[in-house]
C-alpha cells in the first residue's frame, strides 16, 4: 500500500526543470557565483530574483532552492531519512577528524545524538546554573574595567570568551577563565577552522588535497585543536580512572557523558576516542560560535535603538531588585529580552542557510527532486519574508509578545527556523537561549552602550554567519535604578 501511495505521489509531482531556473557555468554552475565569505547573501540574492523555490546546478549536480516556510518545514522533517546534510561537510569534517554529532548520519548521527540530547534537557539545565551565573558575574566586572578605561570593544571577540568560559565549564567541567587571562588562543583556532572549512565547502576545486601547504594556517588551527580536544578527554578520562563514580552515579558533564557512553548494544561498541573528540568540537562550535554571534547582533540592534535599549532595562530592572546579575531562574522570565534574541535571530540568523541534499527521489514542494540532488533551505529569507512576518526588515521585537501591534502581522513562529527543525533540531537551543538572556540582562542593567561606527557592521560567512565590526564603548551606569523585585 505504501509503494501505491509513494507511486501515486511521485507520478503527479512536477518536475525540477519547471521551477525558474538560475543560469550558471556548464558542469560549475552557480558555485562561481557564491563568494564563500558572502555565499548566503549570494544565494539570498538568487532567490529573490526568482521569487520563489528555484532550480539550478552545482559542480554537475541539480539543485533545488527553497523559499516556502512550510516546504523548508517537511524538508527538515524528512531527515535524516530522505534528506542529508551536504555529504560534502560530512567529507570535510571525517577527513580532519570531527565528524561528531553535527555532521554525523544514519546510524552513526542516531547513536551519538542519543548521547548529546539528556545533556541539554530542559530538566538538566538548573544543573548549570551556579557556573552561567558565575561566569556572567566576571564578564560584568570585564566590561566594568573596559568601561573605566574607556575601551572600544570589539563585541564578538568579548562575547566569544564569554561563551567559551560557559561552554568549557557546563559541557567539559573545565573553566578556562579566557576572560579574566584574555587568552583568545581557542578562539583564533576556531574561528580559522571555521573559516577555513567554509572556504573549502564552497571551492570548486580541491586544491588541499594536493596542495596542503596553501591550507597551513588551517591545518596547523585543526592540530592544534585537536591537542586541545585531546588533552581534554585524557585529563577527564584519568579523573574517571583514580575516582570511579557509583554505580548509578549521573554524569555531571557532557564530556563525562560521552567517556563513560555505550551504545544499546553495551560495553562492546563504546563512543570511540575520535567521536568524543569530534564532538567536543560540535558543542564548542555551538555553543561559542553561534551563541556569541546571536548576542552580538543583538547588542548591536540596543546600541542603535534606544527605545528598545529602554524597554529592555525596564523589564530588567523590575526583575532584579538589587542585583547586578540575574539568576538562571529570572533569565527564563525575560519576555523582552527573549523578544529581542528572537528578532535577532530572526534578522540575522546564525544559521541563515541550509545545505542539504537527496538520498532518493523525493517529492518536495510538489517537484520531483532525483537522489543526489542538493537543497538549499533559506531559512533566513523564509524568516523574512512578508508572507510570514508584518513589517519583515525591520527590528522589532515586540512582534513576539503577546500584545503584538497589529501592523507586525502575519506572526509565523514556525517560519524561524534558526535552530533547524524536525528531528535534527539543535539540541543546546535550551541553553542558547538561556545565555543569551543572561548575558543581555546583566549588560542592560549595568552599561549605558555607545556604538562606535556602527553603518560598518557587515555579515561574514565563516560556517556560520557573524557580524563584522560590531564595536561598542559601554559606559558604567550612573545611576543604579532600585526597583523592588516582582513578587
Amino acid at each position: 500500500m505504501g509503494t501505491e501511495r509513494t507511486d501515486l505521489v511521485a507520478s503527479s509531482a512536477g518536475r525540477l526543470s519547471d521551477l525558474p531556473q538560475e543560469p550558471g557555468l556548464p558542469y560549475f554552475g552557480i558555485v562561481l557565483s557564491l563568494k564563500p565569505e558572502r555565499a548566503h547573501l549570494d544565494l539570498e540574492a538568487i532567490a529573490l530574483r526568482h521569487g520563489r523555490n528555484f532550480g539550478y546546478r552545482f559542480l554537475g549536480r541539480p539543485g533545488i532552492g527553497i523559499v516556502d516556510a512550510e516546504v523548508a518545514r517537511s524538508v527538515f522533517q524528512d531527515r535524516p531519512d530522505a534528506i542529508r546534510r551536504f555529504m560534502a561537510i560530512e567529507e570535510e569534517l571525517g577527513a580532519i577528524g570531527l565528524l561528531g554529532v553535527f555532521a554525523a548520519e544514519g546510524k552513526d548521527w542516531r547513536r551519538q545524538r542519543r548521547l548529546i540530547n539528556p545533556s541539554f534537557h530542559a530538566a538538566h539545565l538548573d544543573s548549570f546554573a551556579e557556573a552561567i551565573e558565575r561566569v556572567t558575574a566576571r564578564f560584568s566586572d570585564h566590561l566594568s574595567h573596559a568601561a573605566a578605561r574607556g575601551d572600544v570593544l570589539d563585541v564578538v571577540a568579548e562575547l566569544m570568551r564569554y561563551t567559551v568560559d560557559i561552554t568549557t565549564s557546563v559541557a567539559f567541567g573545565r573553566d578556562f577563565d579566557s576572560i579574566g587571562a584574555g587568552d583568545g588562543t581557542l578562539q583564533k583556532q576556531l574561528g580559522e577552522g571555521f573559516r577555513g572549512i567554509n572556504r573549502r565547502l564552497f571551492s570548486p576545486i580541491r586544491y588541499w588535497r594536493y596542495l596542503p601547504f596553501l591550507d597551513r594556517s588551517f591545518n596547523r588551527a585543526v592540530t592544534e585543536m585537536h591537542a586541545f580536544m585531546k588533552t581534554l578527554v585524557e585529563e577527564r578520562r584519568a579523573e574517571l580512572h583514580d575516582s570511579p563514580p557509583a554505580p548509578g552515579h549521573r554524569s555531571r558533564t557532557l564530556l563525562e557523558s560521552m567517556i563513560r557512553a555505550h551504545d544499546e548494544e553495551g560495553a562492546e561498541h563504546p563512543l570511540t576516542d575520535d567521536e568524543i573528540i569530534a564532538n567536543v568540537f560540535t558543542v564548542l562550535l555551538a555553543g561559542e560560535d553561534t551563541t556569541a554571534n546571536t548576542v552580538a547582533w543583538a547588542l548591536h540592534y540596543l546600541a542603535t535603538r534606544p527605545d528598545v535599549f529602554a524597554h529592555a532595562r525596564a523589564e530588567v530592572d523590575a526583575a532584579l531588585g538589587d542585583a547586578l546579575v540575574p539568576t538562571l531562574e529570572q533569565a527564563k522570565h525575560f519576555q523582552y529580552i527573549d523578544a529581542i534574541v528572537h528578532e535577532s535571530l530572526r534578522l540575522r540568523s546564525p544559521a541563515p542557510f541550509a545545505g542539504l541534499e537527496t538520498t532518493r527521489d523525493t517529492v518536495i514542494g510538489g517537484v520531483m527532486v532525483p537522489k543526489g540532488a542538493m537543497v538549499s533551505v533559506l531559512t533566513r529569507l523564509i524568516s523574512t519574508s512578508p508572507a510570514n512576518f508584518g513589517d519583515p526588515d525591520s527590528f522589532r521585537p515586540e512582534r513576539w509578545l503577546s500584545h503584538a501591534p497589529e501592523d507586525t502581522r502575519p506572526h509565523n513562529p514556525r517560519a524561524l527556523m534558526a535552530f533547524g527543525s524536525g528531528p535534527r533540531v539543535c539540541p543546546g537551543r535550551g541553553l542558547a537561549l538561556l545565555e543569551a538572556a543572561m548575558v543581555l540582562a546583566m549588560i542592560v542593567r549595568r552599561f549605558d552602550l555607545e556604538a562606535v561606527d556602527p553603518a560598518s557592521v557587515r555579515e561574514v560567512l565563516a560556517f556560520t554567519m557573524q557580524p563584522e565590526g560590531v564595536r561598542v564603548r559601554f559606559h558604567e551606569r550612573k545611576v543604579l535604578i532600585r526597583v523592588p523585585k516582582e513578587s
